[in-house]
Order: structure tokens, then C-alpha cells, then sequence
């Protein structure tokens, strides 16, 4: 039953790299997976910091509109993205 389990793990891992390996073959989907790559490293720091912090201290709230200007940042740059290949 375990080797049942570790091949299934195997196949599921060699799936999820060939699955990621063509979305980095198309340019606009290359673009959105960077993208959302830039925006949750900060967002993921943000986090982690506003987790350590107090509730409703000032740094809690500092970093809670940190990551509404990310959100929206991020939504506004996916929202633009489509303009841009509309237009090539």
C-alpha cells in the first residue's frame, strides 16, 4: 500500500513539473505566474510580520494596508495585462 502511495506521489510531482513547464512555454501565462511571483514574496513578508505583531497595534495596522496596496497593485496589474496583449 505504501509503494502504492509513493508512486502516486511520484507521478502526481512529474505531473505538476510538466504542467508548470508548459505554462512557461506561453508568454501570456509566463507573464501572470511572474507576476504573481513578485507580488507574494513581499506579501508573504508582510504576513509574517502583521502575525508577530499585536492585533490592532500600529505596525499590525501598517502592514494590513501594506497588503491592501499589494492586492490592489496586483489586481491592477493583471487587469492591465490584458490591454497590453490586446494590442500586439
Amino acid at each position: 500500500m505504501d509503494d502504492m502511495i509513493d508512486s502516486a506521489k511520484l507521478y502526481l510531482g512529474f505531473l505538476t513539473i510538466i504542467i508548470i513547464g508548459e505554462l512557461m512555454y506561453f508568454k501570456p501565462s509566463r507573464e501572470i505566474l511572474t507576476l504573481s511571483y513578485i507580488m507574494c514574496i513581499p506579501g508573504l513578508l508582510i504576513m509574517c510580520h502583521m502575525v508577530r505583531s499585536p492585533r490592532f497595534s500600529l505596525v499590525w495596522n501598517v502592514c494590513v494596508i501594506g497588503m491592501l496596496v499589494l492586492f490592489g497593485t496586483y489586481a491592477y496589474c493583471l487587469f492591465n495585462m490584458q490591454e497590453l496583449y490586446f494590442l500586439k
